[in-house]
């Protein structure tokens, strides 16, 4: 019977120990911070967690050094912000999110072109498939030219992230035609298809 209290009142200590110690551990949690792009271009949103009562300032800084945009958000201890992006020129951006004792930074990119990517090729009986891969937020906009280069046909993918089309061009008396794929006003493929 001693035997049984003296180990039942070690275990208490043990785990009394143990609780002590987890609830230490759990209050010494770092701030954190993340920037997430959103399904729509050129948002993100900003996700910051730390200390309580504590002033954040937040900066959007182009790749020349400027400042573009800056706010002080007052006593708070997390936050999830929206800032939307699309007034910008393309380029590289970086946030930066500092209060008392943190500091973040990490880059964001407006208007990259990497990851599309597009396969334009000629069928028989003046027929083209194009093929191409995109991110989901990305509206690639495609524009068709005759041999003259006057715009015959124009389309927009701004859904998904598979686009698969065939275009007949039988019915015109033009021995060529070219795509020209662009984003955000920019052109990233220009693909000439003679017949």
């Amino acid at each position: 019977m001693r035997n049984t209290i003296k180990t039942i009142a070690a275990l208490l200590i043990v785990l009394g120990a143990a609780k002590t110690n987890a609830s230490v551990d759990s209050t010494s949690v770092g701030s954190y911070c993340k920037v997430v792009a959103q399904n729509q271009e050129d948002n993100f949103k900003l996700i910051y967690k730390g200390a309580q009562g504590e002033t954040v300032n937040v900066q959007w800084i182009d790749d020349k050094g400027q400042v573009v945009y800056s706010e002080n958000i007052k006593s708070t201890d997390a936050f999830v912000k929206q800032y939307n992006l699309s007034t910008l020129p393309d380029g590289e951006y970086t946030v930066k999110v500092s209060a008392k004792d943190y500091e973040f930074a990490e880059e964001v990119i407006l208007g990259d072109m990497s990851g599309l990517k597009f396969n334009i090729r000629t069928l028989e009986s003046k027929s083209v498939v194009m093929t191409g891969v995109k991110p989901d937020a990305k509206d690639v906009r495609l524009y068709v030219l005759d041999a003259e280069g006057n715009q015959i046909y124009t389309e927009s993918y701004d859904k998904g992230t598979v686009v698969q089309k065939k275009y007949n061009f039988e019915g015109l008396s033009t021995d060529q035609v070219t795509f020209v794929l662009s984003y955000r006003g920019k052109v990233f493929q220009e693909e000439k298809v003679i017949f």
